[in-house]
């Protein structure tokens, strides 16, 4: 399995975790704002997200001001997946960039969004401990960082090093 398939098969878990953070946000949103959400465009602490991540996902009980707000499952089921696709295209493209190609991964989840991820590169063993971190930017968009370590043959190597080594 190369490293497009094994993470093509984490999109479900990245799914719900962006599912979790827009009915989070939701939530928050409507507990200081109430189920109409009056002023929420307006709030230091929700604009943002709420206008990146939640608002997108909403339908109205009508057109009026006191309209109630509630979360289409439709489109968070599709913001999720799209997020899932680009997210899992990201961390891909990460870890090529760190690693190129190996043969044989295997993908081990610790937890999260915590992995091991193994695989062979010219005969040696590699695999890099990594983390998905999702994180917020100040316009309120969900963005991913990817901290990793990198191992080759069970040994600690820097990427320059992992680099140099298979140049």
């Amino acid at each position: 399995m190369d490293i497009a398939a094994a993470l093509e098969a984490l999109r479900p878990e990245l799914a719900k975790i962006y599912t979790r953070q827009i009915e989070n946000a939701f939530k928050a949103a409507v507990e200081d704002h109430g189920p109409s959400l009056k002023g929420v465009y307006n709030s230091p602490r929700h604009a943002r997200t709420f206008r990146a991540l939640v608002a997108p996902c909403l339908t109205y009980s009508d057109n009026s001001p006191s309209a109630i707000a509630t979360l289409n499952d439709a489109k968070v089921a599709a913001a999720a997946a799209h997020y899932a696709e680009a997210a899992s295209q990201q961390w891909k493209d990460k870890i090529e960039g760190k690693l190129g190609e190996l043969e044989n991964v295997e993908i081990k989840k610790f937890g999260g969004c915590n992995f091991l991820i193994k695989g062979w590169r010219a005969g040696k063993a590699v695999a890099i401990d990594q983390n998905v971190i999702v994180k917020a930017s100040t316009k309120g968009l969900l963005f991913n960082q990817f901290p990793a370590r990198i191992y080759v043959d069970s040994k600690f190597t820097s990427e320059r090093a992992y680099h140099a080594m298979f140049a």
